[in-house]
């Protein structure tokens, strides 16, 4: 028994910044119960560097909590809405932890917050210790916007200009929006450091020079790429099939939006052809013939596929994808189109994932078959491998 209490003692005797770095990694309510240990736990979670309140912590909760803070430096705020509180009282939680030079912010007000009458403290756009912001709300600035650490920033269902946020954000490298339907016009030219864009759904014309990775998940909504030409990855999960299914919206695709959706992407393959690693959703091979529809559209399939590398990633997150539907056919098609085209190609993996879905292990044995006849290109090498969890093309 002596050891376990010698351990005990050991532990309790570390100095409070240690002990304030191993509560740092549980939520802010597991760190308040460690205050019942002993004596000298009683005080340790008040030096927390990390603040999370998530949606079932009412308004008297989270006062209570930093009216007993105490550490001068947060370095992870987090505050999740789930109940209509007065705007002052979220101006104080905000401007506190403003005021503790935060380094990682997430704020998800939407929904309990009036988009309309609401707007954020200056202080709020005020800050040289933010380096990460995730934030689900409306953002309109009252003034200048000087966030001179800012690496990294989240915006969900923003219907403004970003215009005037990117220019006080002088060091960014990676920006996200998801479903940000008000944003038309995306503009990064005077955002060199910028190089990192996700764009989940919204319709957008994307003037991005200085990017280098850029990830595209998207439904009706029209994306064109006006300048990209820094971009060396690129990921495109673009649902092309009529009636299938949108991401969040609830609704579905008609046959009409099919042939524009299509077009769209041929456009952007024209702008991708120097990439060098590329990758598609699952309902893009499915439904579009590349070869035929590169021709048909006037574009040269030498031009939109000589990059010397290149992925392909025939899958889906979803947990509902119909691997019925994907056939060793559909695949061996879009390997020959890609072997034909890609002119420095030299290995091209094949691994499978959702094997023991319907179909997928019938799809991988006639792949294996198919083997022999597929390249007639000696100089490339084509392995096929039989995953559990993971799904995707390699071309290199």
């Amino acid at each position: 028994m002596a050891s376990p209490i010698q351990g005990v003692d050991f532990i309790s005797s570390m100095p409070d910044v240690i002990l304030h770095h191993i509560v740092s990694f549980i939520p802010i309510k597991l760190a308040i119960i460690t205050s019942a240990l002993s004596r000298r736990w009683r005080h340790v979670w008040c030096g927390t560097p990390c603040l999370d309140f998530d949606r079932y912590d009412g308004a008297e909760a989270i006062n209570q909590t930093l009216n007993s803070y105490r550490a001068q430096k947060i370095t992870s705020f987090d505050l999740s809405m789930s109940e209509c509180v007065p705007e002052p009282q979220i101006d104080s939680w905000i401007e506190f932890a403003m005021s503790r030079n935060v380094e990682k912010m997430s704020l998800s007000l939407s929904g309990f917050v009036d988009e309309e009458t609401y707007r954020f403290p200056d202080s709020f756009y005020l800050s040289s210790s933010l380096e990460e912001l995730w934030l689900d709300f409306v953002m309109i600035p009252g003034c200048t916007v000087s966030w001179k650490s800012l690496r990294r920033l989240t915006l969900c269902e923003t219907k403004q200009s970003l215009a005037d946020i990117l220019t006080g954000c002088p060091v960014l490298e990676t920006l996200e929006l998801l479903d940000c339907g008000g944003v038309q016009r995306l503009d990064l030219t005077k955002s060199p450091t910028l190089t990192r864009l996700t764009v989940f759904l919204g319709q957008f014309h994307i003037i991005a020079p200085h990017i280098r990775y850029l990830k595209l998940t998207s439904t009706k909504e029209q994306c064109t790429l006006v300048d990209v030409s820094s971009l060396i990855e690129a990921s495109l999960a673009i649902c092309l099939e009529a009636n299938t299914y949108g991401y969040s919206s609830g609704n579905y695709l008609g046959a009409g939006d099919y042939l524009p959706l299509q077009n769209m992407v041929l456009k952007m393959l024209a702008k991708l052809q120097n990439v060098k690693k590329l990758t598609f959703g699952s309902t893009f091979l499915q439904d579009a013939n590349l070869a035929r529809c590169l021709d048909s559209q006037g574009l040269d399939p030498n031009q939109c596929w000589r990059s010397k590398l290149y992925e392909a990633f025939p899958t889906s997150a979803d947990y509902h994808y119909d691997f019925s539907r994907f056939s060793s056919k559909l695949v061996a098609s879009f390997i020959e189109m890609v072997l034909k085209n890609a002119k420095t190609l030299e290995t091209l993996t094949v691994a499978l994932k959702h094997i023991r879905y319907r179909g997928a292990g019938k799809c991988f044995k006639e792949l294996l078959q198919m083997h022999p006849t597929l390249s007639n290109n000696n100089n490339v090498s084509i392995e096929f491998r039989r995953l559990v969890f993971s799904s995707m093309f390699y071309l290199v």
